[in-house]
């Protein structure tokens, strides 16, 4: 049998080629191998790790491209903080306080004057309107019942010490501790405490003004600090004391401008908010030490009034000693005497055709100095040294406005001017009363 590609050759050709003899499986075992074998045999002519050589050429490394030249920092990178501002003393009142305009829909330069008029309206001026009740109490009901105390108690005492013999130094000892303990029970049957009623006003409202400053003035030194940040500066989770919604409320307060102030928290550069806030505090010192002036003027009345009484008794006890009175009443004549001492004590002339009176008429010049002289009489020691001094504090407030803040500024500007409106109205509506009263007791007489 010849295979099919020798078929149709001649017979030389076929002759040559020998022929092809099947091959039995049994007869060549280990030249035709199993499936397993030849599955194995397959898997171990493959290159393992272990067997393969190392390349004799190494791969070489293509070297690395140059780092690229630093980039200057911008301004945000050099004002940006490296950390967050300490938490300070004031901090959850000051995080409160800037919170407020945010929540009322109100902007910085409006809310500070309203901040400052409901502060001092629900502090200032109900102690003032309660001030001004007890001293009319004072004037209606008490001075009156006083002074007739003080007659009965200068008469009694004056019987007495006639009767002991004692002397007018002795009878003056006696008369003021009885006249002191009387005025001091007559105070108390009616609950009234002068100088309670004198210094309750600034025993409140300076601390409270100090205190207010402080936080506004904490307020805007943390607005400065935070004010390069971003929320995205913020740690996470982000603390309580300065979250995105504080940090947008702080940054609000340091852009905010007033007038020609680019910010609040920066101070005024042209001196004139600090040279307004020093004028209102002198003109409102001013004005306090004539309305307080004019209080020590009603309390004289009444010192005078007692020393009207005393004089009073004193004549009668001199006159007792003498034996020139036999009954404890008063004479024509001890009226006439203690009319005439009553005078001169008063720098009047009580009698007429006894002594004559030369009068000289003064300048503008010498007249205004008779009226500072008898102001100066009027107002003890004490109260001029405070009027003086809050006219030094005044003047010396200008440089301390010219370093804080605008916002405190703004607040201390609208304290004083409200203020100095409430003691004008106050001594407006005293004077118009006053007049009324007067007119009154013309149209009775």
């Amino acid at each position: 049998m010849l295979p099919r590609p020798l078929v149709g050759l001649g017979p030389s050709i076929r002759s040559n080629v020998r022929p092809i003899l099947p091959i039995k499986k049994r007869a060549f075992p280990m030249l035709l191998p199993g499936p397993s074998l030849v599955a194995s045999r397959a898997f171990s002519l493959w290159p393992s790790q272990s067997n393969a050589t190392p390349s004799p050429l190494p791969i070489e490394t293509l070297p690395s491209p140059p780092p690229p030249p630093p980039r200057p920092p911008t301004m945000s990178e050099l004002s940006m903080p490296t950390s967050l501002p300490d938490p300070t003393l004031w901090e959850p009142l000051s995080t409160l306080l800037v919170s407020l305009p945010a929540t009322l829909h109100l902007t910085w330069p409006l809310f500070l004057p309203l901040l400052t008029l409901l502060i001092r309206s629900s502090s200032m001026i109900p102690l003032q309107l309660w001030q001004r009740r007890q001293m009319r109490r004072f004037a209606t009901v008490i001075r009156p019942r006083l002074k007739g105390v003080h007659e009965s108690l200068a008469l009694n005492l004056r019987d007495s010490s006639r009767r002991k013999g004692l002397s007018y130094e002795q009878y003056e000892q006696e008369y003021k501790k009885a006249s002191k303990e009387a005025t001091r029970q007559m105070y108390r049957s009616y609950g009234f405490h002068p100088r309670l009623t004198m210094y309750i006003g600034p025993l409140i409202n300076i601390p409270l003004f100090i205190f207010i400053s402080l936080i506004l003035r904490d307020a805007c030194q943390r607005a400065l600090l935070v004010l390069p940040l971003s929320p995205a500066h913020l740690p996470l989770p982000s603390s309580a004391t300065l979250t995105p919604e504080i940090l947008s409320n702080l940054q609000d307060l340091a852009t905010s401008s007033f007038l020609w102030c680019p910010s609040l928290c920066l101070p005024d550069s042209t001196m004139f908010v600090p040279l307004m806030v020093g004028l209102a505090t002198l003109v409102n010192t001013e004005v306090s030490a004539k309305l307080r002036r004019a209080v020590m003027r009603a309390g004289k009345e009444v010192d005078r009034i007692e020393g009207r009484i005393a004089g009073n008794a004193v004549v009668g006890l001199r006159m007792g000693q003498v034996g020139a009175l036999g009954t404890s009443g008063l004479t024509a004549a001890e009226k006439r005497r203690i009319t005439v001492i009553n005078s001169r004590r008063e720098g009047n002339d009580g009698t007429r055709g006894l002594t004559t009176q030369t009068r000289t008429t003064n300048g503008p010049k010498e007249q205004v100095q008779e009226v500072v002289e008898a102001e100066d009489e009027e107002e003890p020691r004490s109260s001029r040294i405070i009027t003086n001094a809050m006219r030094c504090a005044s003047v010396a407030f200008i440089p301390i406005a010219a370093m804080a803040p605008v916002a405190v500024c703004l607040y201390w500007l609208t304290s004083n001017c409200l203020t100095l409106l409430t003691n004008l109205t106050f001594a407006y509506y005293d004077r118009t009363r006053e007049r009324k009263e007067r007119l009154d007791k013309i149209l009775r007489r």
